[in-house]
Order: structure tokens, then C-alpha cells, then sequence
């Protein structure tokens, strides 16, 4: 049997996904660059991992130089990670490589460990103006989203890869899989919605079914390119 899931399994997972990602340790370092990320913004994996966020990205709220920083030493996304609560999705402008600004749109997610020097806050993205979910934006934040949540085991039977197109989702296995993404629990994603913990796991098992997804972390790397979350 498989043993938990860590959080290498977790980038792993990532690396060839179709949003951009990347994850800074408590530190503000960087610790993890997908491809995407890389088409994306331009940098590779070796010109960023081991330096500074804010000394890389510059995130800023227009591309304007006098606008207001988003990305900085001690910004509030890292204040709220380190209190195991999600930052708040939102639209920024990047640096990239050639030092142009580009407009990305972030959804944070945070990334816990059994070691506390590999927790992580990590960041999905897309080029352009995604709309952040309102519960990411304006609702309290939300605990944090442990490895071991994102990277479940599957629930009942693993689908079999396929190459049909994804199934449309419900508008309950959504509102699940949205939580899901933001740190809930099965448990308390049954409490807040008012169903029952069975009646949780299998909205999700059907999600993942309809999504091609083998585990709980593909599901919603799924929905987030179909930009549903």
C-alpha cells in the first residue's frame, strides 16, 4: 500500500500541469517552478529556485512602477501561510524575464508537511484576467491545505486515464471541489454544506470520475484549467 503523500508528490503532480506554479517556503524561497510557469513568465527553474519571490516577480497591482507592491518581504500572502490560513486569490502584474509586466491571475494554496522547514505557500496561475472565486476573495480565510488533502488516495476505485473529454461537473461537485482546493476537510465540507460525510466523498468521487483525475489534487488542477475554481 501506498504510504502518505509528501509534498515532493505534490510537485511532482505539478510539473506538467497547464496553469503555472510555483511554491516559496515560509522564507519567501523559491522551492518549486513548473514548465508552465516557465512559458509563462520566462524564467526557468534554475535561474529562480533558491532566490527571493519578491526579488524575482515584483508582483505589483498594475504594471504601472508606482502602483502598489503585492509582492514584498513579509507581504501579507506569507503572514497568512505561516498562520496555516489561504491567502485570497488575486489579479497582479509579474516581471518576467525580458522585464515586461504581465497580468496573471493567482490562486494560493497552502501546502502543509510533517517537518515544518517543508511547508510551503503555492501559488496556480494563469495568464490574463481569470475572475478569483468570491469565497477566495471576500469569505474568512479558510485553515490550510495539507498535502495529505490535496494528494488523497483515490476515493472508492481510481479512474482509468482516458483521453475523452471531461464530463460537466454539477454544480455540487463544484462547490465541493472549490472547498476542497481552499483546505477543507471532507468532514467540514459536509458541515458547511449540510450533507453527510458519504454523501461529500462521493461528489468527489464523481468529479473525479467526470474529470479523468486519479487523486483529489488532479481534480482540482482540472477544474482549475477549466477555469471552475
Amino acid at each position: 500500500m501506498r504510504g502518505p503523500a509528501t509534498v515532493a508528490d505534490v510537485y511532482e503532480s505539478l510539473n506538467a500541469a497547464e496553469c503555472g506554479a510555483y511554491a516559496v517556503d515560509m522564507r519567501q524561497t523559491i522551492v518549486f517552478w513548473n514548465a508552465r510557469a516557465e512559458r509563462i513568465l520566462g524564467y526557468t527553474a534554475g535561474q529562480v529556485i533558491g532566490r527571493r519571490c519578491f526579488h524575482i516577480l515584483g508582483l505589483r497591482s498594475s504594471c504601472e512602477e508606482g502602483s502598489n507592491p503585492v509582492c514584498m518581504n513579509g507581504c501579507p500572502a506569507i503572514r497568512q501561510a505561516r498562520t496555516r490560513c489561504v491567502p485570497p486569490a488575486v489579479r497582479v502584474h509579474a516581471r518576467c524575464a525580458s522585464g515586461r509586466r504581465k497580468r496573471i491571475t493567482l490562486t494560493p494554496m497552502v501546502v502543509s508537511a510533517l517537518h515544518p522547514d517543508q511547508a510551503a505557500l503555492l501559488y496556480l496561475f494563469h495568464e490574463g484576467d481569470a475572475e478569483p472565486e468570491d469565497a477566495s476573495v471576500t469569505g474568512p480565510a479558510p485553515t490550510a491545505t495539507s498535502v495529505e488533502r490535496l494528494a488523497d488516495p483515490p476515493v472508492g476505485m481510481a479512474p482509468s486515464p482516458s483521453s475523452e473529454p471531461a464530463g460537466p461537473l454539477t454544480r455540487r461537485q463544484v462547490e465541493v471541489l472549490r472547498l476542497l482546493a481552499l483546505g477543507l476537510s471532507t468532514k467540514e465540507i459536509a458541515s458547511q454544506l449540510h450533507l453527510s460525510y458519504h454523501t461529500v466523498r462521493n461528489h468527489i468521487s464523481d468529479a473525479r470520475r467526470r474529470l479523468h483525475a486519479q487523486n483529489i489534487l488532479g481534480a482540482v488542477q482540472a477544474a482549475q484549467r477549466r477555469r471552475l475554481l
